[in-house]
Order: structure tokens, then sequence, then C-alpha cells
């Protein structure tokens, strides 16, 4: 809310600046979860440096520390869940070849559920769409 002074400046009260400061956590937050890491660092950056005008030189400390987090984050050559998803994918693949197909299933949705658990939506994009490709080959064969 804009208020004007009687010098007829404007300038954003308080509780329009904590409002702003909880907006912008709460994007950094979503951006953290679908993997935007930049995105989620330069939101927690913005939060910290209203807190900081605010006066709230604590919150905005850790807004910068959780700012830092999300870098790290992005930085990081492969997550273990990435590795874990790997190896699962190597086991899946070895499963195909031989036509061991239930056994495949079973890895696939144990990747699946992994993934959703690390809320990795591409994998889990990858991952569901294996499953499908798995289950028509499946259906072919039993129609033969």
């Amino acid at each position: 809310m804009i208020i004007e002074k009687p010098s007829d400046e404007k300038y954003i009260d308080d509780d329009e600046l904590k409002s702003i400061i909880r907006r912008k956590i709460a994007l950094a937050e979503q951006f953290m979860v679908e993997g935007r890491f930049d995105a989620a660092a330069q939101a927690f950056k913005e939060a910290a440096e209203t807190s900081f005008e605010l006066g709230e030189i604590e919150e905005a400390m850790r807004l910068l520390d959780r700012r830092e987090d999300a870098l790290k984050q992005r930085s990081m050559p492969g997550s273990r869940i990435g590795n874990y998803l790997h190896a699962l994918q190597v086991e899946v693949d070895a499963s195909m070849k031989a036509g061991k197909l239930p056994r495949a299933r079973d890895l696939l949705k144990q990747m699946q559920a992994i993934a959703e658990q690390g809320r990795d939506i591409p994998a889990i994009k990858a991952i569901k769409r294996q499953l499908t490709e798995l289950q028509a080959s499946t259906q072919s064969m039993a129609v033969r």
C-alpha cells in the first residue's frame, strides 16, 4: 500500500514490505522445488535486500544463507538421487535386453518413486515414458 507523506514522497509501509518479502520467499521456494536454482537464488537475494531495508538484519542474513544453498545446489555435479537413478537405469537396460520385462517394470517403478521423492520433474517424465513404452511392448507381445 503506497502512502503519501506530507512532503509528497511516496513510500511503502512496513506491512507491505513484509508481504513482499513473504511473496519473494514463496517464489524462491517454488523455484527450488522446480530445480530453477538461479531463479531461486535471485529471489532469495531480493527478499534479503528487502529485509535489510526493513531493518531485519538477522532475517536478511538467513535469506542470504538460503541463497548460497540454492547456488550450491545448482553447482552440484550430480546428486545422490541422480547417481542412484543412473545405476537403476543400467539395470533396467540389462533386464530389457535379457527379456526380463517384469523385472524392468519393477525397476522403473522404483525409479519413479525415487524421482518423485526427489522432485526431479525431467526424470519423472522420462521414467513414465519408459513405463508406457514397456507396457505397450508387453501388451503387443501378449497379443501375438
